[in-house]
């Protein structure tokens, strides 16, 4: 059986899967309440941010609120990663 890594690893990576789950099965708000998580456990990784953005797409359909996630994203430094490249 293979390890996860260290704990910082799994911390910062339990949440949004966990959240990338419950976004799948429609629970927006449990979904939105893990990537806030991960977010606040990690504020530096790309994932949890671009998950919550096409999360308020697909709750809301509000392109406006994605937005709001890509800027929070890039003022701590998030900007060059392809998965944000979307307009």
């Amino acid at each position: 059986m293979r390890k996860l890594g260290n704990s910082t690893q799994r911390l910062r990576t339990l949440p949004t899967v966990y959240g990338e789950c419950y976004d799948r099965l429609r629970d927006f708000a449990r979904a939105e309440a893990l990537f806030d998580r991960a977010i606040a456990l990690s504020p530096d990784w790309s994932y949890p941010y671009y998950w919550k953005a096409w999360l308020y797409v697909r709750w809301h359909g509000s392109t406006k609120e994605a937005r709001q996630v890509m800027d929070e994203a890039a003022k701590v430094g998030i900007v060059d990663q392809p998965r944000f490249a979307v307009d």
